[in-house]
């Protein structure tokens, strides 16, 4: 697979967002000075030349789609009047690096080459390498060529497509309502970006996603008008549909959908809600509601322990910025049989995994209170993990197979884990909202699982009985078309990207960040930098928050630390043999 990832920024790709149409036609709005927009230059493609050339006339359909702020006018012009009133171009958009046009009479090939395609939803899909070849039917009417059959898509090449599309989240509703689910998804730039998020959202989260969150938006909710921003950087939702019968608790979660989803919006500062032209009353907040009125149900944002654990010489010890210090409790005395290790969320229990990884038990950190309790006994199990909703996954590795279980307070469930259940799975990882998974893993005959294991997602589907979880959905590849292998340690950077320690196939294993829908890597260490060493580490630590620092542990008892100007700090603290966020 031959793919140009995106390479941004660690900090780049936040967002996400849905189904969205192609304009016939566009305004621009001044932004105010504050916000920090993009600035793009207004372009308006000519239209067909009379006498062009069949490939001329495809030349300038193509050209055409360059048109900024984004619109369909135009290209349709290059069409027959039959073939513009059906098509299409918001069915999906083609990102491409290449192209030919090739004439054979009234036949003209368009070949494209392509890395991407957007679908109707905005959802990012990497290609396979493979040309796409279109065999344009060109007819004359009125004296002229015009295209008869153009691709049902939106065609863009691909520095345009980083210059003015940009990577947002919908934010829909957990099924537990304690917190939102991001969608990421990319959406043009320019005045009309919050109308598009806007309607996004409105048709609701994608098949997957749907069996794990919803959306509090009415069905029949529509936008009245675009979405305006003043000069204040208030955005107006004038939204028509039934809303009277939602209730107090549904009315804060369908204003946090709003506002999780257009405070990505630059410049936006604060959402006002209507409903056929008036304000719409949601309890607990005003009129105009602040960006961060509902910090609470982000993922990303939401309070999470940011305590990092480690085990030096069998005891467990507390890393507090550069400084480590022993934690007291059950664990003031050394213990040899520490092979791995978690503190849940509250920071009252930890899960050890013994030596030999049999054997898992849970114990308390509390002063004097030394009673521990056997989980689970398997064959190989895997890093622990305690999730946002109180319940400690427990992965067990076999050679050809793998299972998962989950653990709370006494009550031991096995959770179907889908097509994972085959395979050899390495690492597993809960997102830090406790809605999606990671995993990398490897067909069973590998021998080596680590070196040979790929990136995997999906959602964890949990039922009505204290939101345990009953099913692993959802199973997706997670595409990186070869750019990294050897992927040795996962865990979530935030609620749509992981931190990956893998190989990069020039400076060893390393630290990069990945979209989850494989649009983006970023990462690694620049020249000049203090480097991690070149061989050795052997996992990477991140809290699920985007604030916190990244960590990286070594085979030769180091811990070294990403910080703000994305270089590696060396903790300096000899004989740590695993470092955890609390989770």
């Amino acid at each position: 697979m031959r793919l140009r990832l995106l390479m941004v920024p660690v900090l780049f790709a936040l967002l996400g967002t849905g189904c969205a149409s192609i304009p016939d036609d566009g305004t621009v709005r001044s932004a105010p000075a504050e916000q920090e927009e993009p600035v793009l230059s207004v372009f308006d493609p000519p239209g067909p030349k009379p006498g062009a050339s069949a490939q001329e006339v495809v030349e300038g359909f193509i050209t055409a789609m360059k048109a900024q702020p984004i619109s369909s006018k135009t290209a349709r012009a290059f069409l027959t009047e039959k073939a513009g009133d059906s098509w299409e171009p918001e069915r999906e958009t083609i990102v491409f690096s290449d192209k030919t046009i090739s004439n054979s009479g009234q036949q003209v090939e368009l070949r494209l080459d392509p890395y991407a395609t957007l679908s109707s939803r905005g959802t990012f899909s990497p290609t396979d390498g493979k040309d796409q070849v279109f065999d344009l039917k060109l007819v004359k009417e009125n004296g002229q060529w015009r295209i008869a059959n153009p691709p049902a898509a939106y065609l863009i090449d691909e520095t345009r497509f980083e210059e003015r599309y940009q990577a947002l989240s919908l934010y829909y509703i957990a099924d537990s309502r304690r917190h939102a689910i991001a969608e990421p998804v990319y959406l043009p730039v320019g005045d009309q970006l919050p109308t598009y998020a806007m309607n996004a959202l409105l048709n609701g989260p994608g098949d997957t996603l749907g069996k794990v969150a919803t959306s509090f938006l009415p069905g029949d909710a529509d936008l009245e008008v675009s979405v305006g921003v003043d000069d204040a950087g208030v955005a107006d939702v004038r939204l028509t549909g039934e809303f009277d019968n939602l209730d107090v608790d549904s009315r804060q979660l369908m204003s946090a959908q709003i506002l999780l989803t257009l405070r990505q919006v630059p410049g936006v500062q604060g959402v006002r809600i209507l409903v056929d032209g008036v304000p719409y009353e949601v309890a607990g907040v005003n009129e105009v509601q602040p960006i961060n009125a509902w910090n609470r149900y982000d993922p990303s944002v939401a309070s999470v322990p940011t305590t990092l654990y480690a085990m030096r010489k069998g005891q467990l010890a507390v890393v507090e910025d550069s400084d480590v210090h022993a934690f007291a409790g059950p664990w003031d005395r050394p213990r040899n049989d520490v092979a791995d290790f978690a503190v849940d969320r509250d920071e009252q229990r930890i899960a050890v995994i013994e030596k030999g990884r049999r054997k898992a038990t849970v114990l308390p950190l509390a002063v004097n209170e030394r009673k521990s309790q056997t989980v689970l006994t398997g064959h190989q199990l895997l890093t622990p993990q305690w999730d946002a909703l109180g319940w400690l996954w427990l992965a067990d590795s076999r050679r050809t197979s793998t299972s998962v279980a989950a653990w709370r307070n006494g009550e031991l469930r096995s959770v179907p884990i889908d097509d994972l259940a085959g395979m050899r799975v390495s690492d597993i990882s809960i997102s830090p909202d406790g809605a999606r998974f990671a995993a990398v893993a490897a067909p069973p005959q590998s021998k080596q699982p680590e070196r040979d294991g790929a990136l995997y997602v999906g959602f964890v589907r949990r039922d009505d009985k204290r939101h345990g979880p009953s099913e692993l959905v959802g199973l997706r590849r997670v595409p990186l078309g070869g750019a990294l292998t050897d992927i040795r340690s996962i865990a979530w950077r935030d609620a749509t990207h992981i931190a990956v320690l893998a190989d990069r196939g020039t400076n060893g294993l390393l630290p990069y960040i990945v979209g989850i829908d494989g649009s983006s890597i970023s990462g690694g260490v620049t020249a000049g930098q203090t480097s991690i060493p070149d061989d050795g580490a052997n996992a990477v630590a991140a809290s699920g928050r985007i604030s916190d620092p990244i960590y990286v542990s070594d085979d030769h008892g180091g811990l070294w630390k990403l910080d703000s100007s994305q270089r590696w700090i060396d903790i300096g603290d000899a004989n740590i043999a695993i470092a955890r966020y609390a989770g």
